[in-house]
């Protein structure tokens, strides 16, 4: 699974780079709700991510490529201890792939990578580091929606983990767990070309 999306942000690649026009540069940030799956489940985490689009290309003519990346916080909270919570540190690449349906109006789905920078359980005024027993990278799918009114947009993204989260090696190494998480961003454009 890792070679087939290492295939596709591959073919993205290639495509921006014969792409006919390439226009956008800006920032996004907004808030991110997250959790984990099946048996490291508890309740939303919700938290933030700032980050960047690098452009978008086009590939047909209604049909966009957007790279971007985020500093992203996901996690979850134990549902018996609300002060107890484990936050996971990322930066999320994803690609999506554009379609404009109306002048502004945007779906999109493509794959994303998160690489770990941090990891850490919260609680009780104490704070563990547990990045080891986290994957170093994950990735996944992600489903989205969007709207660009002048140099503004807002957007919404699900993001479907297909990758488990924790080291087979580490403390957690008995949950079988994924990650999914809501984005909703808004953003301003710097640079805008057509």
């Amino acid at each position: 699974m890792r070679t087939l999306l290492l295939s596709i942000f591959l073919f993205a690649m290639c495509l921006t780079a014969t792409a006919q026009e390439a226009h956008m540069f800006g920032f996004k940030g907004g808030v991110t709700f997250s959790n984990f799956t099946d048996d490291a489940e508890g309740d939303a985490l919700t938290d933030f991510h700032v980050g960047f689009s690098a452009g978008e290309f086009r590939l047909a003519n209604h049909l966009m490529l957007e790279v971007e990346a985020f500093y992203n916080r996901e996690g979850s909270v134990d549902p018996e201890d609300e002060d107890l919570k484990i936050k996971l540190d990322n930066i999320h690449i994803p690609l999506t792939f554009k379609y404009y349906a109306t002048q502004g109006f945007w779906l999109g789905a493509g794959p994303f990578v998160d690489i770990n920078i941090g990891a850490t359980i919260e609680g009780n005024g104490e704070e563990v580091d547990v990045k080891d027993d986290f994957k170093s990278s994950t990735y996944g799918a992600g489903l989205g929606v969007g709207y660009e009114f002048g140099d503004f947009l807002i957007q919404a993204k699900y993001n479907l983990g297909m990758s488990d989260v924790f080291e087979s090696n580490g403390a957690f190494g008995e949950f079988d767990s994924k990650k999914n998480s809501f984005m909703l961003s808004i953003g301003y454009r710097l640079i805008k070309s057509y």
